[in-house]
């Protein structure tokens, strides 16, 4: 029996992404949790022209994962996590040793989200790269990578003995070179 549904928009092997539409169709009629692996293409979706093709429906999940380690710069380990409802997660993760316990208290204890008990301060790394880059700035970033990547991907093309295995999304393309070096034959 099924618990949830993961769908992911542009996965970081070959950019593949999943038809949000018909996995929010399908969760919604089995009543199913819906989490959307954005990790690297999510990234992308500060630029408005990327939405249509790999965030068509968003709204519909219940959560959401980015890590802006993987393609807007930030330092490792950096995610960005969005929750519909927080309450499901804070029920099965949090720990709450009466020493620790905020619950109903007029702050906000985040070490209660998760298992470990205490973070490091992530979004630093965050406000930084808005800081310095500026949001115009980070756009131009990576509009300059999904350029680059189609423009290296018609290099490819032209070069004799390659063959692009799956067109550009985003800023990655993959290809394959199909022959092989011969190896001199080694008497035994």
């Amino acid at each position: 029996m099924p618990a949830g549904i993961i769908a992911i928009t542009g996965g970081t092997g070959v950019g593949a992404s999943d038809d949000l539409a018909a996995v929010l169709d399908v969760a919604r009629k089995e009543d199913l949790y819906t989490h959307l692996d954005a990790a690297w293409a999510g990234a992308a979706m500060i630029c408005e022209e990327f939405r249509e093709d790999f965030w068509a429906g968003v709204e519909g999940c219940d959560s959401i994962v980015i890590n802006p380690h993987k393609w807007l710069g930030a330092q490792f380990d950096c995610s960005v996590q969005f929750l519909r409802d927080y309450t499901p997660q804070l029920n099965t993760l949090k720990i709450e040793p009466e020493n620790l316990k905020t619950t109903g208290a007029a702050v906000t204890n985040y070490s209660e989200w998760t298992i470990p008990p205490g973070r490091r301060f992530r979004a630093l790394k965050i406000w930084f790269l808005i800081r310095s880059y500026g949001l115009d700035g980070l756009k131009e970033r990576l509009r300059d990578h999904v350029l680059w990547a189609s423009e290296i991907c018609e290099l490819v093309r032209e070069m004799d003995g390659f063959e692009i295995v799956t067109e550009p999304i985003l800023s990655l393309f993959t290809f394959r070179c199909p022959w092989r070096r011969q190896r001199p034959a080694t008497a035994c």
